[in-house]
């Protein structure tokens, strides 16, 4: 089984060990273990937390090879015989691999950790539908004092998300508030912090995101927030003004893999708040809640249409989904209370109500108008309308947006990138040199190949020998740099970005400091890194570039994705360039990336529970 397996092309050297391995700890069922063992480990490094049998029963191994490969047994063949194995164990047990009620098959640690979520979740959840166990924040009088002064204009004609996010904040101890771009989630943040602190003064507030990167923007974007707040100084000075990654708050040991705070050493924190939490794999988020004060507060923070963390699971797209739908009549009429915007309710109750009250999306783009092509684009991409992302690309109307597909992809890619790298190159200011690292970024869905990141820095790093504009070593002034890795010494983070620069006759490494001024990090105590003329569209999650240039494969793979080409595209703050044919476009919108997950079925579970 293991010599046929080989010759999927899709199965990595990991995957067939962990098939050889199921196979030799149960003999008697060694072929089925095998097959299971691969599509599990091969699942797993795509993202999912758990493989579906009834969707793989029957069918064949996955590859592009043109090599006969064996079948999936079909689902009571292997049911029964995953059932009868002694390394497979029912919900509740301790075994290898987990096979619960649903026919949901994982490995240990990720059905533990969807468990314990769950669990977590329905906890807080279940907190707040009885008032009389929460810490209540303050009277309705001064709650709704504080509410209308940072919601003035909130008004009942149309609904202000942004006052219903923050009233679900005020009245929950757990909430969610998603929006893409440019819906003002950070202003939205900024405030309920402002209102929270209002009501009660001393709240001790943690600002947290998956990456370094993310932390510098949310600190920095929150600073240029607290000017416009309309509250006095006294709440201005107790809202944090830093964020950090999520393995820094947690204390993350790399030696063993382990974090200082859990259930035992709960983090010091009546709020937390998390920013990008699309980005934050399962076992991390299983990590946070574990360490989260019972009576902590929690506000996760990000857009569920983009891409999910590189690891496994995608917790706050689930939360996002579960949460679909119109509130409580219980939320409002706390509304109505509070005087505010009236809310619509639903009909009848139901056991995902809870989620239906805290998850509340913004829906207002104040960044991309009506003329906004990046909008319009970015929209058509989010609803799956393939027709309707031709069409705002076919269109002369929008002139942010433009597909091409060159005959010659390097000219094309140098031809709007030349510029950008020759200013950059030649410029002699260190900040105007990490400024215009946000002007122009290549994107890509792969690393490998000519249209792959590394195909694309290759081509733009020998452009520049040509024009020398830089020697011919690898290090040299104005080089984009991307750390690929977390380094706490030196405090830098897996996606940060900086700049290689000349100072006098020393090169050196220069990071912003998030707070207009400049880290110097000598070239020796760089963590793992490459050059970011292009990047793939995971790491840009959380940056935001002027112009946007695309790159998409020639042909389609299983690479692309609707979350990936949204992902891409909202990135850019004023025009977006795909290089690339209209058909591979129209199958990246088609086909959404899903990933396997039973964190729905639990938590409802676990809220039915009493």
């Amino acid at each position: 089984m293991i010599d046929l397996l080989r010759h999927s092309d899709l199965l990595q050297p990991i995957d067939l060990q962990f098939a050889r391995f199921l196979a030799e700890k149960d003999p008697a069922r060694a072929d089925t273990l095998a097959l299971t063992g691969a599509m599990l480990s091969y699942a797993r490094g795509r993202g999912h937390s758990c493989i579906a049998l009834n969707e793989w029963s029957g069918q064949p191994v996955p590859s592009e090879a043109s090599a006969a490969l064996p079948l999936f047994p079909g689902t009571d063949q292997w049911l029964t015989a995953l059932q009868e194995s002694p390394l497979v164990g029912e919900a509740g047990t301790m075994a290898p691999l987990i096979l619960d009620e649903a026919g949901r098959l994982y490995l240990y640690r990720y059905w533990r950790a969807e468990d314990r979520i769950a669990r977590h979740l329905a906890a807080h959840l279940r907190t707040q539908e009885n008032p009389a166990t929460q810490e209540n924040p303050a009277t309705l009088d001064e709650a709704s004092a504080a509410y209308h002064v940072l919601f003035p204009d909130a008004s009942d004609g149309e609904v202000d998300w942004q006052a219903v996010a923050a009233i679900s904040a005020l009245r929950h101890p757990f909430s969610i508030v998603s929006g893409g771009p440019g819906t003002g989630k950070t202003t939205t943040v900024t405030r309920i912090l402002a209102l929270l602190l209002s009501v009660k003064p001393g709240l001790q507030v943690v600002l947290a995101t998956p990456t370094g990167k993310a932390a510098q923007r949310l600190g920095s974007s929150i600073q240029q927030q607290l000017a416009h707040l309309p509250v006095g100084q006294h709440v201005k000075a107790c809202i944090p003004q830093e964020a950090m990654t999520l393995h820094r708050l947690l204390g993350y040991h790399p030696m063993t893999g382990r974090f200082r705070h859990d259930a035992d050493r709960p983090l010091s924190a009546d709020l937390v708040v998390v920013d990008e939490s699309s980005m934050t794999d399962v076992l991390l988020f299983e990590a946070l809640l574990d360490a989260l004060p019972p009576q902590a507060r929690l506000i996760l923070v990000g857009d569920p249409y983009q891409l999910a963390s590189v690891e496994t699971g995608f917790v706050f797209g689930d939360l996002c989904r579960l949460g679909e739908g119109n509130p409580s009549i219980s939320f409002a009429k706390y509304c109505a209370d509070l005087e505010a915007p009236s809310v619509p309710a639903a009909d009848t109750e139901s056991v995902d109500m809870p989620l239906r009250d805290v998850v509340v999306s913004l829906q207002k783009n104040y960044r991309f108008g009506a003329d906004s092509g990046i909008g319009a684009l970015a929209t058509a991409i989010r609803a799956g309308d393939a027709a309707g992302a031709q069409a705002v690309l076919a269109q002369d109307t929008y002139s942010d947006v433009t597909l091409i597909n060159p005959a010659s992809i390097q000219e094309e890619v140098l031809r709007h990138v030349s510029g950008y790298a020759r200013r950059l190159c030649r410029c002699r200011d260190v900040e105007e040199g990490l400024r215009l690292l946000e002007e122009v970024r290549l994107l890509s869905a792969t690393r490998w190949g000519l249209r792959g990141i590394k195909g694309l820095n290759r081509l733009v790093e020998t452009w520049l020998l040509q024009e020398g504009l830089r020697p011919d070593i690898p290090w040299y002034h104005g080089r984009p740099l991307l750390v690929t890795a977390n380094d706490y010494n030196v405090e830098l983070f897996n996606g940060d970005v900086g700049i290689c620069w000349l100072a006098g006759r020393r090169l050196q490494a220069c990071f912003s400091d998030g707070a207009g001024g400049v880290r110097r990090i000598p070239l020796a105590k760089l963590p793992p890194h490459e050059s970011a003329w292009a990047m793939t569209v995971h790491k840009s999650q959380g940056s935001e570039f002027n112009h946007v240039v695309l790159v998409l494969p020639e042909q389609p793979t299983e690479l692309l994705s609707r979350e990936l080409l949204y992902t891409a595209v909202t990135r850019a703050k004023q025009s977006v360039t795909m290089l690339g044919s209209a058909g591979v476009v129209t199958h990246a919108v088609a086909h959404p990336e899903r990933r396997a997950s039973g964190l729905g079925d639990k938590l409802q579970a676990a809220l039915s529970s009493r």
